[in-house]
């Protein structure tokens, strides 16, 4: 969903007892382990300086170190994006260090006086309590899973344009139901082809979320139908495969020529499998990630860019975060359809 998640490929939380805290605080920030106790670190990937770190320091005398090595931080973060990418340098630059009551905050968004405002009036008459955050008493289980449907594309297709669900199962047919409901609201509220292709990237943005019960730290048991339509479409759930596979089944029924690709990723914590898809419009080839265009922000409202940072954009703009066999698909060159481009209806 676009507001109410907390974890996902793009923006990602860090939490105590994981090796990406642990990176972070002394590779990134230069701070020592045990000047913290406790913390939370909420961190973008790629070229995007979204960051914001809760620290609760050891002691008072770990202060004044902390404060002057993430200060460093804000200084080598904005470094990282001058010449390259302007608005995020802004945004970095602007970043805040703030000490008080035995906590460090690091603040690099695009509204650092709000998010300190939330901060200080946490104090307003005494101390927080343990920094919220959740760590399962033993090693998280995924569970029992039940099997996963048996989701056949090329059956889906076939129905669709035959107009005959008979040969579907319940799991096929509730699929088509809903992707029906999408491209009939698609094509009432869109005047070209590309503004077609926002409108379902944005209703899977807004529809969707992002199964963490597949990631670590986080317990429960994962749907069983996340890396297929079925979980994404009907249950409102998902993993990167589970959005690409919805995108491109909602591209061909539309009869947007689209393609899925399967590479690697790496969010600037970790690295892992990963999936998106190319987009053809007119001449050219734009990628789409809608896993990464999803990110949960632990509640906090994102604004829309954030929801379109891998919208119609080229082989370029992504390649320092993913990775994949270049030889085997288009090179995405297209700049006409950008997402502000075809917002303003070009």
């Amino acid at each position: 969903m676009a507001v109410s998640q907390n974890i996902n490929l793009a923006l990602r939380s860090a939490l105590p007892g994981s090796g990406a805290y642990s990176s972070i605080l002394r590779d990134n920030y230069e701070v020592s382990e045990e000047n913290i106790s406790d913390g939370a670190i909420l961190k973008a990937g790629g070229a995007d300086a979204f960051e914001i770190a809760v620290l609760k320091l050891s002691g008072g005398k770990y202060a004044k170190e902390t404060e002057k090595a993430l200060r460093g931080y804000v200084e080598r973060r904005t470094a990282d994006f001058t010449g390259y990418f302007p608005e995020q340098e802004a945004i970095a630059k602007n970043g805040k260090v703030i000490v008080k009551n035995g906590y460090a905050l690091l603040l690099i968004c695009p509204d650092t006086t709000a998010a300190e405002e939330v901060f200080r009036n946490a104090f307003s008459t005494e101390a927080p309590g343990e920094v919220p955050y959740y760590v399962p008493m033993e090693e998280p289980q995924s569970g029992e899973k039940e099997d996963s449907w048996d989701y056949d594309h090329d059956k889906l297709l076939k129905a669709w344009n035959t107009g005959n669900t008979d040969a579907l199962d319940e799991k096929g047919q509730a699929v088509l139901k809903v992707c029906e409901k999408i491209l009939t609201d698609a094509r009432a509220n869109s005047r070209s082809v590309p503004e077609m292709e926002l409108y379902i990237h944005d209703w899977l943005v807004d529809n969707m979320e992002y199964d963490t019960a597949e990631l670590e730290n986080y317990g429960g048991v994962p749907d069983p139908d996340h890396d297929n339509p079925y979980g994404a479409l009907v249950n409102g759930l998902g993993i990167c495969s589970g959005y690409t596979r919805s995108f491109q089944l909602l591209m061909d029924l539309a009869g947007i020529e689209c393609i899925s690709v399967y590479g690697h990723s790496n969010n600037g914590m970790e690295y892992g499998d990963h999936a998106w898809n190319l987009v053809h419009l007119d001449e050219d080839w734009y990628i789409v990630d809608v896993t990464w265009d999803d990110p949960l922000s632990g509640g906090v409202a994102l604004p829309p860019k954030y929801h379109h940072r891998y919208f119609n954009v080229t082989s370029d703009d992504i390649r320092s975060d993913h990775f994949w066999d270049e030889s085997e698909v288009p090179k995405a060159t297209g700049k006409k359809y950008t997402w502000q481009a075809v917002l303003n209806g070009n």
